[in-house]
């Protein structure tokens, strides 16, 4: 079997007939609405970007003065970044149990049946992303917001609380903003649903979602490079101020965690025959 019809009979099977694609506009709309109401308080209005940058808002790094107030456990951030995890977990060990096996001998390559599921994975992240930014533009559009990339200084400091973000999101260009509350979640998101289904060729598919889900929950409280999640967290991010996470390093640290599972998945089912042994949820 050709790769082009592994790829087409993955498309049809792991995201037309995947009804968990159905949950993501649910994160962003509260988000959104809860946006909307802070700015209302204020008499602000904010734009695409503002809204956008409040869904990965995260938390700001822990310190002695955090600690001593009361400290917010950001689960709508988590969840947006944990959702894709969850969309991108059961199709291709639910396609194994199936007709998964008859599909992967008759493309007579194991790496081929890898390579195509990669590319699915990436799929289902990348419409993820845009289904989550469709549902912010439409909120957008029904509310008369400007859908714009431009942030004025007001409603950041409204919606982070952060004077030093308010100082310095009036410096950034679009591109900048762009970069860090478009491309950078969206690449943590990516090499972590590709680290998830290789660790399910070593581990059990549920380890191994949980397994990301703690990278995600470490990432809410730590504030450190090895945990890739603080790079989809806006109030770390060195653009936005002194001292934070470097995004470009993010992005290398990304790209690396991606290309790296592809490699490793290469390695694993050039050397081992994985149907005997595939382990099950």
């Amino acid at each position: 079997m050709k790769w082009y019809r592994l790829l087409k009979y993955d498309i049809q099977n792991g995201i037309l007939h995947n009804w968990t694609f159905c949950l993501a506009p649910f994160g962003a709309l509260f988000l959104c609405r809860q946006c909307h109401q802070i700015l209302s308080i204020y008499g602000l209005e904010g734009t695409w970007a503002t809204y956008l940058m409040y869904c990965f808002k995260g938390l700001e790094t822990i310190s002695r003065q955090t600690l001593s107030g009361s400290l917010h456990v950001p689960i709508l951030w988590m969840m947006i970044l944990i959702l894709p995890l969850f969309i991108c977990l059961n199709y291709p060990y639910q396609d194994m149990k199936t007709v998964g096996q008859q599909i992967l001998i008759r493309s007579g390559s194991r790496v081929r049946w890898w390579s195509a599921k990669c590319v699915w994975n990436i799929s289902c992240t990348v419409i993820y992303f845009l289904i989550l930014y469709l549902t912010v533009t439409l909120y957008c559009f029904y509310c008369k917001i400007p859908i714009t990339m431009r942030v004025s200084a007001q409603p950041v400091l409204a919606l982070f609380s952060q004077a030093e973000i308010t100082d310095r999101v009036q410096t950034l260009t679009a591109g900048q903003i762009a970069f860090a509350v478009n491309l950078l979640p969206l690449l943590v998101v990516a090499a972590l649903d590709m680290l998830e289904m290789l660790l399910s060729l070593f581990f059990r598919p549920a380890y191994s979602f949980l397994l990301c889900v703690a990278v995600v929950a470490g990432s809410a409280f730590a504030t450190t490079p090895v945990l890739i999640g603080n790079y989809a967290n806006l109030t770390r991010c060195g653009l936005f101020i002194n001292n934070g996470l470097n995004g470009k390093i993010g992005l290398v640290l990304c790209l690396g965690v991606l290309i790296g599972s592809v490699a490793i998945g290469i390695l694993f089912f050039h050397r081992q025959n994985v149907l005997p042994d595939y382990k099950e949820i």
